[in-house]
């Protein structure tokens, strides 16, 4: 609280809707083919585009999932024992 109102932070934290007072507060992820922002010949520019909103940690959920769901993932396996390689780390999306 300062001056008897919320902060920012606690709002983005602590609110259940944090967007219903600021309401462009939220994630925009797209997914394009290649690395040019451009439609293709059928017009279509994105091949996924989602609008992430709530509190910190559910726009945060949202979007480490958009970027499961549209990246690579490698499978190695040694010695019988799978393990699944993302393009993108995780860590590297959270930064």
């Amino acid at each position: 609280m300062q001056n008897n109102k919320p902060t920012l932070a606690g709002m983005m934290t602590l609110g259940d809707y944090p967007q219903r007072i600021y309401p462009n507060l939220c994630i925009t992820a797209i997914a394009v083919t290649g690395t040019v922002l451009q439609p293709d010949d059928g017009g279509e520019r994105f091949i996924d585009n989602k609008r992430y909103e709530g509190t910190i940690a559910e726009m945060l959920e949202g979007a480490l999932g958009f970027v499961a769901r549209n990246g690579k993932t490698r499978v190695v396996i040694r010695d019988g024992k799978r393990t699944d390689i993302p393009e993108y780390p995780e860590t590297a999306v959270r930064k």
